[in-house]
């Protein structure tokens, strides 16, 4: 396995973090009370420190009027194209 691979939950996370910041009307804390999740949970998987579940990322993803799955899509986007200039090891 290639050491270098790049962790997909942290990619997903930079991902609707990402969305949260071009949502200017939008911010942790508002997000979090609309999940109904703590902020300091929410906090720490858009840090990438715990995964989000795949209900949670539908669940952020209705908020944002967007499909889950576009989140997996952009992180495996970015995935590829780093590890494309990382040699494997």
């Amino acid at each position: 396995m290639n050491r270098n691979r790049v962790d997909l939950d942290r990619l997903v996370a930079d991902e609707v973090r990402a969305e949260l910041a071009r949502r200017s009307t939008l911010n942790v804390t508002a997000l979090s009370s609309l999940l109904c999740m703590s902020r300091v949970s929410l906090s720490r998987r858009l840090h990438g420190h715990v995964r989000f579940t795949p209900g949670q990322l539908d669940a952020i993803a209705e908020v944002f009027g967007i499909e889950a799955s576009e989140f997996v899509a952009r992180a495996e986007t970015r995935r590829k194209a780093m590890t494309s200039k990382t040699p494997d090891v």
